[in-house]
């Protein structure tokens, strides 16, 4: 998940909100670590969930 989001980052470091939409490559890539954290966060035990439902 930290690896995903450092990905977000690194894509859209420098872009304004209209640079991010009019690149469609960034805009897939970043969706897609999106995607990959959720993937992730559904994974993460039900016990941890529970401690911290702030953030799951």
């Amino acid at each position: 998940m930290l690896l995903a989001i450092s990905k977000i980052k690194i894509y859209t470091q420098g872009l304004d909100f209209t640079a991010f939409m009019a690149d469609i490559r960034t805009i897939d890539a970043v969706e897609r670590n999106f995607e990959i954290i959720g993937e992730a966060a559904n994974q993460l035990p039900e016990a941890f969930r529970d401690d911290h439902s702030e953030i799951v």
